[in-house]
């Protein structure tokens, strides 16, 4: 599960209310998500030339920017190497897949399976 931090809101002033509370959310949910393996925060830009002029959204900059570490992360968790999982053993023997087709040429004693032009003909 990847998230995304809050925004640091350059509309307003660094001292404002909801910079602060930005501030410990961001914190806050930091430390949450290392308690669990299969959870990652990615870190929204801080560079204020990754916003628009009024502040308040990102612009092409720190769109891309946010794009490209999105795309990194989910990257790295499928280069990653997962684990195995484990195969439990069946006694049954399978049957030769030449058998599950439609091919004569493969297994000429498989039962051929019925198209619906010869399931349809009366």
């Amino acid at each position: 599960m990847l998230l995304i931090n809050a925004p640091h809101r350059y509309d307003l002033e660094e001292s404002s209310c909801v910079n602060k509370e930005v501030k410990i959310c961001n914190r806050e949910l930091s430390q949450l998500v290392k308690k669990y393996n299969h959870a990652d925060v990615i870190a929204i830009g801080k560079k204020r030339e990754q916003y628009t002029k009024h502040g308040l959204h990102m612009n092409k900059k720190g769109k891309e920017y946010l794009s490209r570490k999105i795309a990194d992360k989910i990257y790295k968790l499928f280069s990653s190497q997962m684990q195995i999982p484990n195969i439990l053993e069946c006694n049954a023997t399978p049957e030769p897949f030449s058998s599950l087709t439609n091919d004569p040429d493969l297994d000429p004693t498989a039962p051929t399976v019925p198209t619906n032009r010869e399931c349809c003909e009366d």
